[in-house]
């Protein structure tokens, strides 16, 4: 029995008790009896008026904390987490023996993966690490790469190709050396990624999707305002307000 019942029981017994009745066989006391006295029923009255009105707010602070519940598993539910692939399936991650492009072992990576339940991994994560590691160079929006003799030795080469309206450009390719050195470094770039992904919520002054979505998952995920006040470089005051705001705490 919790205390909402405690509270309504008690006040079903006093209500009892102020009309005259025994709560417990539910027959009318003698009429000599205490409880019949003019005073003794209005204190019962005011205790059962009392008592009805902290029901009634203690139903609506529970009320509202099922709501705000409710709202935190329904975003939970449908929120992706970031890409990352459990140990146990790097196993299955297809590598071809022959040169493929960054698109096809992108695919080969995420179909291991719950694609309902994390984010795809991208292209650009991967070509942003191989030019974190210095062994590309990228140029021309993306259109063309300079790979030194460490990417060469790597395993990494590029080929020709022609867009829709005939615009040469360039895209690179995987020898399965390159594929192998990319799956045994996956965390790291994992961890790029979301170092990159916290900078940019860091920097930006005002919320969006980005920086939103850092909020959730750290408040999801237990993490004190305090902490995703650190991690997000704004105020503990801030990190509230938009918390209310997405429905995650109640004004």
């Amino acid at each position: 029995m919790d205390e909402i019942q405690i509270m309504q029981r008690a006040q079903m017994y006093l209500s009892k008790l102020s009309c005259g009745i025994n709560p417990i066989t539910d027959q009318p006391v003698n009429s000599e009896d205490v409880v019949n006295n003019t005073r003794i029923i209005k204190c019962f009255e005011y205790v059962c008026k009392v008592l009805e009105s902290d029901v009634s707010k203690l139903q609506a602070k529970q009320d509202e904390l099922n709501d705000i519940r409710l709202k935190n598993e329904k975003f939970r539910s449908s929120i992706r987490l970031p890409f990352t692939i459990p140990q146990s399936k790097l196993s299955f991650v297809k590598i071809s023996n022959d040169p493929i492009s960054v698109d096809a072992f992108v695919q080969s990576l995420n179909n291991v993966v719950d694609q309902n339940k994390y984010y795809k991994m991208k292209k650009e994560y991967i070509i942003n690490w191989l030019e974190h590691i210095s062994v590309i160079g990228v140029y021309h929006n993306r259109r063309d790469y300079f790979i030194n003799d460490a990417g060469t030795d790597m395993g990494i080469s590029k080929e020709r190709l022609l867009d829709f309206y005939e615009r040469e450009y360039w895209d690179l390719l995987l020898s399965d050396l390159a594929q192998n050195l990319i799956l045994e470094n996956i965390y790291e770039i994992i961890n790029l990624v979301e170092f990159n992904k916290n900078e940019e919520a860091r920097k930006s002054k005002t919320w969006n999707k980005v920086s939103n979505e850092r909020l959730a998952i750290m408040f999801l995920s237990d993490v004190s305002v305090a902490g995703i006040s650190s991690a997000l470089n704004r105020s503990e005051e801030t990190v509230t307000k938009q918390l209310e705001k997405l429905g995650f705490l109640k004004t």
